[in-house]
């Protein structure tokens, strides 16, 4: 099975978030340390990551990374505010 790189992200942090995006798309990915950064001081957090995906994905998932990300709806910040009752519990 061959893999792509599709980008280079500065740390795992970002690069995890978009690993996430892409798996939630039913897209595997392959986070990858870039570089020698996470051998030399046995900590990768803050070293370039490289994002891979299977060849046969690679053409969706670059799309996924070239959208904007969706805004999901969140349920108890967008749904309509309850109505206000009077004391008898009537509206």
């Amino acid at each position: 099975m061959e893999e792509v790189q599709l980008a280079t992200f500065a740390t795992w942090t970002e690069a995890a978030m978009w690993a996430a995006l892409l798996e939630a798309e039913g897209i595997p990915v392959v986070l990858a340390p870039f570089g020698a950064g996470a051998v030399a001081t046995g900590f990768s957090a803050f070293v370039p990551y490289a994002l891979r995906v299977r060849a046969e994905d690679a053409p969706r998932a670059r799309q996924l990374l070239a959208a904007p990300p969706r805004r999901h709806a969140h349920p108890r910040r967008d749904a309509p505010a309850p109505r206000k009752r009077g004391c008898s519990g009537r509206s």
